[in-house]
């Protein structure tokens, strides 16, 4: 497949891709609106709804205030002696089916008259409720029930005002009104719905108890509390708020339920009912689920599409991606690394170009890194060999003089003349010797590109150097693990240089450990172990290990150990070039050396030989 073609496919595969993320995009704000708007709709029918059940409460309260200030109630005065206040009563609970028991009392808190036959006598059981009549106002009590009347009730409670001093209170008209009467009202005016969706409206005590509803039984009302039993409509609503909100009902279905509170709060009333309006979310929502089956239906088409489309690309893709990760490896010096070439369109073509590229910048960089080193190497070198043939030239020859100034001062000195002589004398041999050795070891260190080597073996050498520092091992109680491998394949080595190597090694293991402790030396061939730089390839190696068990190199002297003239120990001992013409000359060897601390304590070196 020509690139031209895959492009094509490309951009077809973004354009269905644009549709339906527009698609998906518009369906989800379409919902998010049409849920909004229904779930405000519903909040404003439970409103609604809240409002009308108000007005017939008030209408009730209404019509047992106008009762309180009829004329006739003056007869609690008497104590209803002519009986017009009780027929009164009577009368009006047979007009008003919705009043369950109706009472006059007196200032002295006697029932003189009801619109039931009981015996006058009885006393207004709330007492705090009864004076707070008899101050002018009125008394409402929230739903409960009523065991005279064995039913639920609310309670209204008016003052009976003189008919020409409204200012007088004469006695309290106390009305039980039936609760249930909300539930017909409910029933009724869903009959006027004929033809709609059934909703269903429930009425709440303030603390959750289903007191009123319809297209439920009827044996649920004054029972269930829908807050008690988790409904989320009710535990919000309960908290005074208004809204909307979706729940999953008794039966399982998902409802959309607008609730809103506050049914009779005008006046005086302490009661805070609420107001559930329960719709069938599936019914409201039945469009929503259309328009989201035809967005399913298009992303299944888009998706079977990009399906299609992916495959046809793929090829186009995965090298194009393979050639930016191999770049991203090559940018950070990984050039071992190659991109598959997978056709032979212009993408195989590409990347078979990169790889040539690949390739040429390797071996450039290798070039350019063993010319900057060799460069840089035999420019150190120099350096130093002008530094050690000045040194050589003006310190040197005036060593030699000091050197046999002192010999001559001390045999030819008059013996006794003063007994600080010798030491001073001793002590400028010593400054003398100690001078001396530090010109010998920058001859060392700038000399090192004239050694001869032959093949050698490294066992040999290593045994050759314990035997020259067999004396200080004695006389520091140091003993020697010696491990040395069979059969090691002969070394190009310079013998005299490679002993100095170990030499120093051991000294200075020497001055780790000074009471006493194990030197071990170990030599063993690894396969493999080091990369050759030209190729890339693993190849063998011959190791040698030096260890002590002093007290190991401190961290921040360990990354210094082979700077130039860098020593820790103490003016007058150490010239800071030991360890530096240890790794100038392993190097120069082909090797490589490096220091570590051992976890069981002491220190490790270790010097690599590549074969």
């Amino acid at each position: 497949m020509r690139l031209k073609t895959k492009f094509i496919l490309v951009s077809l595969l973004g354009g269905l891709s644009s549709v339906a993320i527009i698609g998906i995009v518009a369906y989800t704000k379409a919902k998010q609106s049409i849920e909004q708007a229904v779930g405000v709709s519903c909040q404003t029918e439970a409103r609604e709804t809240a409002a009308q059940l108000n007005r017939v409460l008030h209408f009730a309260r209404l019509s047992v205030e106008q009762l309180s200030q009829m004329r006739v109630m003056e007869g609690v005065l008497n104590n209803d002696e002519d009986g017009m206040v009780q027929t009164y009563l009577m009368q009006f609970v047979r007009m008003n089916k919705g009043y369950v028991r109706i009472s006059a009392i007196n200032r002295n808190n006697e029932v003189v008259a009801t619109s039931e036959l009981d015996e006058p006598g009885d006393r207004f059981a709330n007492t705090a409720a009864f004076k707070q009549v008899l101050d002018g106002r009125p008394y409402f009590d929230d739903v409960h029930f009523d065991e005279p009347s064995q039913a639920w009730v609310t309670t209204m409670a008016y003052p009976i005002r003189a008919y020409y001093n409204v200012r007088q209170v004469m006695g309290v008209l106390c009305v039980q009104w039936r609760v249930e009467e909300l539930s017909d009202l409910l029933d009724l005016a869903e009959r006027d719905r004929a033809g709609e969706e059934a909703v269903q409206v429930m009425i709440l005590r303030k603390d959750g108890l289903l007191i009123a509803g319809n297209h439920m039984p009827r044996a649920w009302l004054f029972k269930r509390n829908l807050r008690s039993e988790g409904a989320l409509s009710a535990v919000v609503a309960t908290e005074r708020k208004r809204g909307f909100i979706q729940e999953r009902g008794a039966d399982g279905r998902q409802l959309l339920v607008g609730y809103d509170f506050g049914i009779g709060r005008d006046d005086a009333l302490t009661a805070e009912w609420i107001t559930l309006v329960r719709h069938d979310a599936a019914h409201l929502f039945a469009p929503i689920r259309n328009l989201w089956d035809w967005v399913v239906l298009v992303a299944i088409a888009v998706t079977l599409g990009v399906l299609l489309l992916s495959m046809l690309i793929s090829r186009l893709s995965a090298p194009i991606e393979e050639m930016a990760a191999v770049a991203e490896k090559v940018a950070g010096g990984n050039f071992d690394v190659r991109v598959r070439q997978r056709s032979s369109d212009e993408v195989g073509t590409l990347a078979g170009a990169f790889n040539k590229m690949i390739q040429d910048l390797a071996e450039q960089r290798e070039q350019l890194f063993t010319a900057q080193t060799s460069l840089m190497h035999a420019d150190k070198m120099e350096t130093v060999g002008r530094i050690a043939a000045g040194v050589a030239h003006e310190v040197k020859n005036p060593l030699t003089v000091i050197s046999m100034g002192l010999d001559y001062l001390s045999t030819g000195f008059p013996q006794h003349t003063d007994e600080n002589v010798p030491t001073v004398l001793g002590e400028m041999r010593e400054s003398v010797s100690r001078a001396d050795t530090i010109v010998r070891g920058l001859l060392d260190f700038s000399a090192s590109s004239r050694w001869d080597v032959r093949e050698e073996d490294l066992n040999s050498a290593i045994e050759q150097s314990l035997r020259l520092v067999r004396h200080e091992l004695v006389r520091n109680r140091i003993t020697v693990d010696q491990d040395l491998g069979e059969n090691l394949p002969p070394l190009k080595l310079n013998r005299t240089k490679m002993e100095q190597v170990f030499i120093n090694l051991f000294i200075n293991a020497v001055h780790a450990m000074p009471d006493g402790g194990t030197l071990s030396v170990r030599t063993y061939v690894q396969q493999p172990s080091m990369r050759n730089d030209a190729t890339g390839d693993t190849v063998a190696a011959v190791v040698a290990e030096v260890a002590d068990t002093g007290t190991g190199i401190p961290w921040e002297i360990l990354t210094r150990i082979f700077e130039p003239f860098f020593t820790t120990k103490p003016p007058g001992v150490g010239t800071g070039l030991g360890m530096c013409v240890v790794k100038n000359i392993v190097e120069l060897h082909g090797g490589k050396i490096a220091m570590v601390n051992r976890a069981e304590g002491g220190a490790k070196a270790t010097i690599t030989f590549k074969l």
